[in-house]
């Protein structure tokens, strides 16, 4: 007597294994779609960081120190930025996945340039100042006469334990220090 098909034991094997390369398998491709994402912060955080630091030296360290916090907005920076949405004061700008702002402070003698991550898949409109769903958050310290210092902050705790292996990652490769 012939078979003509595949016993249940047979398909509920197939069914386990597919699980289980599943399960292997996804963690790793939603790391490395991150990453690729992350390059966009990286790019445009060094682009802000040079323009930062192009205002410290063409109006020297005194202008930088009479701003308080977050007097520095994008438009008087000389950078070219394709920006999908600024806020009204123009102190933050969004892009699909990020969120960026440029915090200086007197006090600091420098200005945090932070890109930080947020949540989804970039398929809804960026709420400013909406911290409880961001993911990580990349900054740069950008001081005067001095090379910029990168790290990565886990910024939520809980279900966005992903950000904490993430900025693991990142500092692994070498592409951030530790804070």
């Amino acid at each position: 007597m012939s078979s003509k098909g595949f016993t249940l034991i047979e398909l509920l094997v197939v069914v386990l294994i597919i699980g289980i390369l599943t399960a292997i398998a996804f963690p790793k491709y939603e790391m490395a779609v991150e990453k690729s994402r992350s390059r966009e912060a990286f790019t445009t955080l060094a682009a802000l960081e040079m323009a930062v630091q192009s205002q410290f030296l063409a109006n020297g360290r005194d202008y930088m120190a009479q701003r308080v916090y977050a007097d520095v907005v994008f438009n008087q920076l000389e950078v070219s930025l394709p920006a999908t949405e600024t806020s009204s004061d123009e102190k933050q700008w969004c892009t699909r996945f990020f969120q960026y702002s440029i915090d200086c402070n007197k006090w600091w003698d420098m200005c945090k340039v932070s890109a930080h991550r947020i949540g989804g898949n970039g398929d809804r409109k960026c709420e400013f100042a909406a911290f409880h769903n961001v993911k990580y958050i990349i900054v740069s310290d950008v001081g005067f006469n001095r090379p910029p210092k990168r790290y990565c902050t886990n910024w939520s705790a809980g279900e966005h334990a992903f950000g904490e292996k993430f900025c693991a990652d990142l500092l692994a490769e070498g592409l951030v220090r530790p804070e």
